[in-house]
């Protein structure tokens, strides 16, 4: 991430706070012109206007910048917990923080790793069971070699036994006659 990625979302809502801190020595301003109109000195009345304004202006901007940080952070925490999914830790989750948009993100980010860690144990069952199935079959398919050797011996047995009782029977019939 480049360095003006980094800065960028919470630069410029410490921007937007800042226009909202010049509204308020807009405020100010006015302020000054209520002074004057009730008899303070212009000097005064310009010194307590630009102090109340800059203030104002100061608070706004630092409230803008912690606030932009915060979300910044929730952000920098949500992208790492899709590089730990990403590099295939499924049991990672974040800290949900407040109802807001990044809530709703971080959300979304858990309910997903979440499901791949249901999908990656349903898998892992799958191969489970196909490890099994593939050994009861090579158990299956030696019982069935053994059974067809068994009959082919069989068969060869009593084809012999046959040849031998029908030249038994010829020698009889030989010796008989």
């Amino acid at each position: 991430m480049s360095e003006a990625r980094k800065v960028g979302l919470q630069w410029r809502l410490t921007v937007i706070i800042m226009a909202a801190g010049a509204a308020a020595s807009l405020v100010a301003v006015i302020a000054y012109l209520l002074l004057r109109e009730y008899g303070f000195e212009q000097v005064v009345s310009a010194g307590l206007g630009i102090t109340a304004g800059f203030t104002v202006g100061m608070i706004g901007a630092v409230s803008g910048s912690l606030l932009s940080r915060s979300f910044k952070l929730r952000l920098w925490e949500a992208g790492r917990m899709a590089g730990r999914i990403a590099d295939g830790n499924y049991l990672a989750r974040l800290e949900v923080g407040q109802d807001d948009e990044v809530g709703w993100l971080e959300e979304q980010l858990n309910r997903m790793a979440e499901q791949l860690e249901i999908a990656i144990s349903a898998l892992r069952d799958m191969a489970e069971k196909n490890r099994s199935l593939a050994e009861e079959a090579g158990r299956g398919a030696a019982l069935e070699e053994r059974m067809r050797l068994a009959r082919d011996l069989h068969d060869t047995v009593n084809q012999h036994l046959f040849v031998i009782a029908m030249r038994i029977a010829a020698v009889k019939h030989k010796l008989a006659a």
